[in-house]
Order: C-alpha cells, then structure tokens, then sequence
C-alpha cells in the first residue's frame, strides 16, 4: 500500500456536471461562468474592484485578443484607429495596466472576452 489514501467525493452534483452548471458558477458581477468554488471567488472579487468595460471597451478588447491591430480593430468596427486607441486607454486606466497582453490576459481571466 502506497500510503495515499483516495480522495473522498462529497458533492450532490453528478461527476460529468460541468462548471457552468453548479449553482453559483457564475460571476454576479458580469454573469460570465466561471469554473469551480476558488476561481469563482477570485474572480469575483476581482470584479468587485475592478470598474466594468463597457459593450465598446469590451469589442474592442476581444479584437486585441484576436491579434487585429488598432487600424484593424477601427476598420471593422467603423472607428478611427486613434479612437480605438482611446478605448484601450480608457480600458488600461480602469485596470491600472499598460499593455495589450496584460489587458487580454485580465480580461480572459475575468470571462469578459473569450
């Protein structure tokens, strides 16, 4: 015997259940699932102190994830790229963080972009 003893299951939900599906895996924040107990409350609490994006800030972002550049990004959506750029701002002054990449990261973590 290897000494380590098997991880007992307590919960009521059926083991295939995904994370969407557990009462409470959602960010009352956003609404964005969230998977599992722990992630939930970071992610919550980082909700609470970080302000919302709003439905631009959030298009915006979700082109940055893609890998579009801001003349891109201002192509598609019908805005200069000096525009889009504003939002980015905008968007790093709310989270107090500088580059893209950051910015992606964060917002990924946060279920805001995809």
């Amino acid at each position: 015997m290897s000494g380590i003893k098997a991880a007992k299951t307590t919960s009521s939900l059926p083991a295939t259940a995904a994370a969407g599906d557990r009462p409470g895996s959602h960010c009352p924040a956003c609404g964005s699932p969230v998977p599992g107990r722990r992630r939930a409350a970071a992610t919550t609490a980082l909700h609470r102190v970080l302000p919302v994006l709003s439905e631009r800030e959030r298009d915006v972002l979700q082109l940055v994830a893609e890998g579009l550049s801001n003349r891109d990004i201002g192509q598609k959506l019908g805005l200069s790229d000096h525009t889009v750029k504003a939002h980015l701002a905008r968007i790093g002054r709310k989270w107090q963080m500088g580059d893209r990449a950051g910015l992606v990261a964060l917002g990924m973590r946060l279920g805001v972009i995809a």
